[in-house]
């Protein structure tokens, strides 16, 4: 799911299902978005928006992303992995550059000029999740180990084999949701497959809060996790359709 137009519109997708859905959230409409006809049938789960709302980018069958444009769903062009794509991204302030996670762990870089650069995240057995943080200094590697590595980009650009600045291990199941709040300064990282799975960092210290979840909190599986725009709440969306909602009182605005 992403927000679209400056928070007028919302476009969703499911692994279940190969079209997507547009929300109109000012006149209440909601339109089906399908996909070209030139794609072969496939979901239309995984996909990015770029920060300006013109692209995105879908991962596809055959280890492929398709680049598309978000008004007319056209294909702009198809980018090819060594391995099928779990978790991609857009690169924050970008339409140019795409950050793409591959189930052997891979992490490529793919500028849509058509240069490349690939990495392989540091003792990944199954890269499950990438995501970078707003203002893309920082980027978070999960993999299906449950282990989370956190990189500097500015070294990831520097050479082929970087080194993690944070080795998280909290996690005893696989990670599948990574969000770092607006500044910066936390990283929430969870898995879905045992109940009360989610953990918060503060990157400056490289500290995983211990009081978090509190001890006599029982959550459900967690799905997903995200921040407000200005990180006063924290979101947790959990498999049994609650959803529950954190006040970070460092944080005064919304």
């Amino acid at each position: 799911m992403s927000l679209m137009q400056g928070g007028c519109s919302v476009i969703c997708g499911s692994v279940r299902q190969g079209y997507l859905m547009k929300y109109d959230l000012e006149k209440g409409f909601v339109v089906e978005v399908k996909l070209p006809k030139c794609i072969p049938p496939q979901n239309a789960g995984r996909f990015s928006l770029s920060s300006d709302g013109l692209l995105l980018a879908m991962t596809a069958r055959n280890s492929q992303v398709h680049v598309l444009s978000s008004s007319s769903m056209e294909l702009i062009k198809t980018l090819s992995a060594p391995a099928d794509v779990t978790s991609l991204q857009f690169f924050p302030g970008s339409n140019r550059e795409i950050w793409a996670m591959t189930e052997r762990g891979e992490v490529i870089i793919w500028n849509l000029s058509g240069s490349q650069q690939m990495f392989r995240d540091d003792g990944a057995v199954r890269g499950t999740k990438i995501r970078l943080s707003a203002d893309g200094d920082k980027v978070a590697c999960g993999s299906n180990t449950g282990i989370v590595n956190l990189y500097d980009t500015v070294d990831v650009r520097k050479c082929t084999d970087p080194k993690p600045q944070a080795v998280l291990s909290n996690l005893l199941t696989s990670c599948d949701s990574i969000a770092f709040n607006h500044d910066g300064q936390l990283m929430a990282f969870s898995s879905n497959v045992k109940k009360n799975q989610v953990k918060l960092l503060h990157i400056a210290s490289g500290s995983v809060f211990s009081n978090f979840p509190r001890k006599h909190e029982k959550m459900s599986n967690v799905e997903c996790v995200e921040f407000s725009p200005h990180s006063a709440y924290m979101g947790i969306g959990c498999t049994n359709g609650h959803l529950i909602l954190d006040r970070l009182n460092y944080f005064e605005n919304y």
